[in-house]
């Protein structure tokens, strides 16, 4: 790796630390920069502009979480799969060597760009989430040509509900400190598996 590709892995894994409890649209160059012990200058060599800064900060977190929860998680078994997902997820960015300061900063962003409109940033988001989207429906469809799941149930439905679970486990851990988040969180997600069975 290049002495450039080296610096600049190096600051998007400080962007993405930022963005998980400072946010994402506020993210300057000039923050970048002070983080990174950077010029403003050597940021700039590395990027256009802030929205694009902002945009690769995105990518390389959704090459972080490829790699440890989506890829990590895969079994040809479809119903072993999920539940290696719904394990390597649940905290991410507390584990492996990305142990970030705050939390999901897919969550933290997209609360900040809800509301922004001509956002390249936010139509990036919007990609990201339908992937994702996507793939836990890709997973119900498989469950289904398996014999696990019922197939007059919607598999987007499925993928909707789980990222629900999600997304309601992340405020309890991560803001009402509840100690039983966790359990709470495989105990729905059970429950969801035994209501789209057969």
């Amino acid at each position: 790796m290049k002495k450039s590709e080296k610096t600049k892995e190096k600051i998007l894994k400080m962007g993405m630390d930022l963005v998980s409890f400072k946010g994402l649209i506020d993210l300057s160059i000039g923050d970048m920069a002070k983080a990174c012990g950077l010029s403003r200058s050597g940021l700039i060599a590395h990027f256009k502009n802030r929205e694009e800064m902002q945009i690769e900060i995105l990518k390389f977190s959704e090459s972080e979480f490829l790699d440890h929860v989506i890829k990590k998680s895969y079994t040809k078994d479809p119903m072993d799969n999920l539940k290696a997902l719904s394990k390597n997820w649940l905290n991410w960015t507390k584990k492996h060597e990305i142990h970030l300061k705050g939390g999901c900063p897919f969550i933290k962003a997209a609360i900040e760009f809800k509301d922004t409109t001509d956002s390249p940033v936010r139509s990036f988001m919007e990609d990201q989430q339908r992937r994702l989207l996507l793939y836990i429906a890709d997973i119900a469809n498989r469950l289904k040509t398996d014999g696990y799941f019922d197939t007059t149930r919607a598999s987007d439905q499925f993928a909707y509900e789980i990222y629900s679970i999600y997304l309601g486990h992340t405020i309890m851990k991560g803001l009402l400190k509840e100690e039983d988040a966790d359990e709470k969180f495989q105990v729905t997600l059970r429950e969801l598996i035994q209501k789209f069975k057969k």
